[in-house]
């Protein structure tokens, strides 16, 4: 997406693209942004705050050796390697890491862990995981989900059938974000600055739709909606009629090309 070709053929052409990712994952997908010619507007629909590190630690120090450890967001990988200590680091790279989609596994390879088990790049998510050979028998395993404060049951429900022992260990809390400018935001959609809306969860559209108050519906019914995949378009359109775009991925190479004139 950074060459000269690609910029030519995914041209923005100043498109306003609200993106509604937490504050700490902006910064990539603002630049990408800009560099295709469009306008970033960066409006965090989820904040999010890490478990306390004591409590953390006590929960990771259970995993042992060949036990399967599961990531399920950059957050996840975030909240559990904040001022870990290098003993810890050392008993955790002894289990067999697991990551679902690109960010969360770039996100572990920063951190210098090695990556066991990961979906194929065509299925990023929960259901692309459970594909993997290394996870399909697991009988009198002990297999650790690191997540935020809830989330899916499909790798908890699908794993335990498998024979597994699972565990969740809580590494973040997701909210609504306590600070941000109604106001300014509403002004941007009825000016008709915003054309489209990056969306990696239900629960940032959800937290969106609250944030924009009286008349979300009609804003949002005017812009195009990017979502990573069919399993969060298909959440909205339970509930709501707005146009959508469903990206390959929550990655942010594949959530701008979703923006891609049809």
């Amino acid at each position: 997406m950074n060459s000269e070709a690609d910029r030519r053929g995914l041209a923005l052409n100043g498109a306003g693209i609200l993106i509604t990712r937490p504050i700490e994952q902006c910064e990539g997908i603002a630049a990408l942004v800009n560099a295709h010619g469009g306008t970033p507007y960066v409006v965090p629909c989820l904040e999010i705050t890490l478990s306390p590190v004591t409590e953390l630690r006590a929960s990771l120090s259970r995993i042992q050796s060949g036990d399967v450890l599961i990531f399920v967001s950059a957050n996840a990988v975030r909240g559990v390697f904040q001022n870990v200590s290098d003993a810890l680091r050392y008993h955790l790279a002894s289990a067999q890491i697991a990551a679902v989609g690109e960010r969360t596994q770039a996100a572990l390879a920063a951190e210098n862990l090695f990556v066991a088990i990961s979906p194929d790049s065509k299925h990023q998510n929960s259901e692309g995981l459970l594909q993997h050979p290394l996870l399909q028998d697991l009988t009198g395993r002990h297999v650790f989900i690191v997540r935020g404060q809830c989330g899916r049951e499909t790798l908890r429900e699908t794993l335990v059938e498998r024979g597994a022992k699972l565990e969740y260990i809580q590494a973040y809390t997701r909210a609504i974000p306590l600070n941000y400018d109604r106001i300014s935001l509403v002004k941007k959609f009825r000016a008709e600055q915003i054309h489209y809306v990056m969306l990696t969860s239900f629960a940032a559209f959800e937290n969106l739709v609250q944030m924009l108050g009286p008349g979300a519906d009609s804003m949002l019914k005017r812009v195009q909606l990017v979502v990573p995949g069919t399993r969060v378009a298909q959440k909205i359109r339970e509930r709501y009629s707005f146009p959508l775009r469903e990206a390959r991925n929550a990655s942010d190479k594949e959530m701008l090309t979703a923006t891609k004139p049809l």
